[in-house]
């Protein structure tokens, strides 16, 4: 699941904690900020996600990368348990159908997601707590 939280701006909104909170609960791995654009002055709402997703137990596995708890299995795609007792979304559907795994799918899509948000940001919000990133920085910010 791809989170981004607003900044330090007036009237900003804190993350919804219930939302993630579901997301915690079905032990998702968790995309946001990696480190150094987390530690920006301006980028307020990544640290408290960060610091919620510590609270839970979650580890950053990678930069922006978060994985639940060791020792909790993940839901296969399609399984039904007595802790995920729901009828499968059509994305779900459609993904078990075609022998996917939307885990996989999401990994090779957020990056690209988080690219467009980003620059996306980088060019609405004027202000000089908020710099692009440095187009010279090969770092791969889900690895």
């Amino acid at each position: 699941m791809f989170v981004s939280a607003e900044g330090n701006r007036k009237g900003r909104v804190k993350f919804d904690e219930k939302e993630l909170g579901k997301a915690v609960a079905a032990k998702a791995t968790i995309i946001t900020d990696n480190p150094s654009n987390r530690k920006r002055d301006y980028n307020i709402g990544e640290r408290e996600v960060a610091s919620f997703l510590v609270d839970r137990g979650y580890k950053e596995v990678a930069p922006g990368t978060w994985k639940a708890p060791a020792g909790i299995t993940k839901r296969k795609l399609g399984q039904v348990t007595a802790t995920t007792k729901r009828k499968l979304t059509p994305e779900e559907l459609e993904a078990q159908k075609e022998g996917r795994d939307l885990d996989e799918e999401i990994k090779e899509v957020a990056p690209k997601l988080w690219g467009v948000i980003r620059a996306h940001l980088d060019v609405k919000e004027p202000m000089a707590s908020l710099q692009p990133l440095d187009k010279e920085d090969d770092t791969d910010l889900f690895d």
